[in-house]
């Protein structure tokens, strides 16, 4: 997942270390979003502690400041069109199981996704070239046993995805349009690992997450 130009941000001053890979303003390529350190081992907040966004309530206040502090050009409008998009269940077995990710469109098919303390945007949406789009959050920065989670949106043409790990690949889940992945093992680091999409052609593009 390449380059989501994605916004990163606590309901209040946490400790915070983020990985941005990079990407500005309209960039259509994926930009990992942050990790929040957790007390059990890292010497920071509990991961309880760090999750803001609970509920659609809490997704449209985040996104509120990210369309500021990002000037993405977010509206009233797209802001109240928010919707959760993805609930995470039990088998998750991370700090991501019973939490829902949410998206606001954004003018020309972009969009913003608003996850656990983070929000990505992009005003591009998926295509053929970069065929998912969207964040990935890793709370402890593999240091205290949660693993990183992605959730993306794809192109239409997109038929799976799967992410390779440490020589390893794994199966990512698809519902309509969005991509998630919770990585197998905490010991796993995101930018270790790669994204592959296999088009309706055959064709696997691949992209580093």
């Amino acid at each position: 997942m390449r380059r989501l130009l994605a916004f990163a941000t606590t309901a209040l001053a946490l400790t915070v270390a983020a990985f941005v890979l990079s990407g500005r303003l309209g960039d259509a390529r994926v930009h990992r979003a942050l990790a929040v350190r957790a007390a059990h081992g890292a010497g920071g907040v509990p991961i309880g502690g760090t999750i803001k966004i609970k509920t659609l309530a809490d997704a449209k206040s985040f996104l509120s400041r990210a369309s500021i502090r990002g000037d993405v050009g977010l509206t009233d409008g797209e802001i109240a069109a928010t919707r959760p998009i993805y609930r995470f269940g039990a088998a998750a077995g991370s700090y991501a199981a019973g939490l829902d990710a949410y998206r606001a469109p954004l003018a020309n098919g972009g969009y913003c996704i608003a996850f656990a303390a983070a929000v990505g945007c992009t005003r591009t949406p998926p295509n053929d070239t970069e065929p998912l789009i969207g964040l990935a959050l890793d709370p402890d920065a593999e240091r205290s046993g949660e693993p990183f989670v992605v959730v993306g949106i794809k192109a239409p043409d997109v038929r799976s995805v799967t992410y390779t790990c440490g020589g390893r690949s794994y199966p990512a889940a698809i519902a309509g349009d969005v991509v998630t992945f919770v990585a197998p093992s905490s010991s796993l680091r995101a930018d270790d690992c790669t994204q592959n999409a296999t088009l309706a052609s055959g064709e696997v593009v691949s992209k580093g997450v």
